[in-house]
């Protein structure tokens, strides 16, 4: 009988284009003509990935040569973290959170820290409480590098079909997006594949009746306290699984949680004190990433959304598609600010904020087999 499960082609094309700008801008700075060869290289190389292995025999593919690629990726990368000077990337989310930690032990209010390119502290603040352990590691890189085998764990786990699988580990263990991230010590990825964790478990409680709780709401409010962009899939989830069944009371539970979880991480900060809290703090500084106007309707678009979605994948599919979107909406207004050349080589936007996208699409992707069986 053949596998019916509908393709992900809508997931697979946003996840190739986040991945050739990655291709394009990187590239660009060895030469024009190579930049050619390598996007349109990635793009063959990424469209035949998933059309091969639905055609190809079942039995090519098992659940542990997947594991051996992730783990082979994961120890490679590891591996450049001891070679790669992290001081020669520009990307400074690693300086951010050493200074946060510096400011903080000093006694001085830790939003008021700088990194190395003069940049203060933007996100939540459990989002440093995830960080310390690998601050004190001495290299947040691996906070990425966690997150991936986390992530990848948990894809393993969830019974998906070996092809997908397959697929998933390859697209994900050579997207160059994903290794900017590790190189670069970024940890947007890390962010969000926390959120699609945290998305498993409350699927996993909604299917085995235990839907709606309090704690598992404080557990997302303190997640929803790294970054203010986790509110999308997390509203978007809870209006898909509200409808689903129909039942008003448990969430207002789970809400409540949330609300409480958040607040309760922002309580230092406002004992620290309420001119400094005043003076600089993480919400003032995220509501710069995109006009309030943008961030309202995107919210209500994820409220709006969660209610059409029929499945699990395609609340996930949803999520990523509405990530991606809030951030092309943020870089297209920065285009016209800044020009379009000077925004996308210059760095005057932030590509890697697409990555938020990555793991929700990933996650959402299933292959059909082609293969009569």
């Amino acid at each position: 009988m053949k596998n019916t499960t509908p393709p992900s082609t809508l997931s697979l094309a946003i996840l190739c284009i986040v991945n050739e700008l990655f291709v394009i801008k990187y590239s660009f700075r060895v030469g024009a003509a190579l930049t050619v060869l390598f996007a349109s290289s990635y793009a063959v190389f990424f469209a035949a990935t998933p059309v091969l292995v639905s055609r190809w025999n079942k039995g090519l593919f098992k659940r542990r040569y997947a594991v051996a690629c992730a783990a082979a990726f994961t120890l490679a990368l590891a591996g450049a973290l001891r070679f790669i000077n992290v001081e020669t990337i520009m990307n400074d989310r690693w300086s951010v959170i050493n200074a946060f930690f510096g400011n903080l032990f000093s006694g001085v209010y830790p939003y008021l820290a700088q990194s190395n390119q003069a940049n203060q502290p933007g996100p939540f603040p459990f989002y440093f409480v995830l960080a310390f352990p690998f601050y004190l590691l001495g290299d947040v890189g691996f906070m990425v590098l966690c997150s991936f085998a986390a992530f990848f764990a948990v894809l393993a786990r969830r019974g998906a079909d070996v092809r997908t699988l397959c697929v998933q580990t390859l697209l994900l263990v050579t997207s160059p997006a994903l290794m900017y991230e590790v190189i670069a010590r970024s940890t947007v990825f890390f962010n969000m594949a926390l959120i699609v964790l945290y998305l498993f478990w409350l699927e996993k409680d909604s299917d085995s009746g235990r839907r709606g709780c309090f704690w598992p709401g404080v557990v997302g409010g303190l997640l929803l306290s790294t970054r203010a962009i986790a509110a999308l899939p997390l509203a978007c989830y809870l209006s898909y699984d509200l409808l689903r069944h129909r039942k008003v009371y448990p969430y207002a539970k789970t809400v409540l949680g949330m609300g409480v979880g958040f607040c309760l991480t922002f309580t230092p900060l406002l004992l620290w004190g309420w001119h400094a809290f005043t003076q600089k703090n993480p919400i003032f500084l995220q509501s710069a990433f995109s006009p309030l106007p943008v961030t309202a309707a995107f919210v209500a678009l994820s409220v709006g959304g969660g209610l059409f979605v029929k499945s699990f994948e395609g609340c996930l599919r949803l999520c990523g598609i509405l990530l991606f979107l809030i951030v092309a909406t943020s870089t297209v207004l920065a285009g016209m600010e800044y020009g379009w050349y000077r925004g996308f080589f210059d760095s005057k936007f932030d590509i890697s904020y697409f990555i938020f996208s990555l793991p929700f699409l990933a996650a959402s992707i299933r292959i059909k087999s082609k293969v009569p069986t």
